[in-house]
């Protein structure tokens, strides 16, 4: 796996996770989109 590769999924999962921190104020919910 490429390094970029790996930077983008990191940025990616960084965004979804911020956005769920957000909109829902649940750890459960956050933990199970790890």
């Amino acid at each position: 796996m490429k390094v970029e590769q790996l930077t983008t999924s990191i940025t990616l999962c960084t965004a979804i996770v911020s956005q769920l921190c957000q909109h829902k104020h649940e750890p459960v919910s956050i933990v199970l989109y790890i």
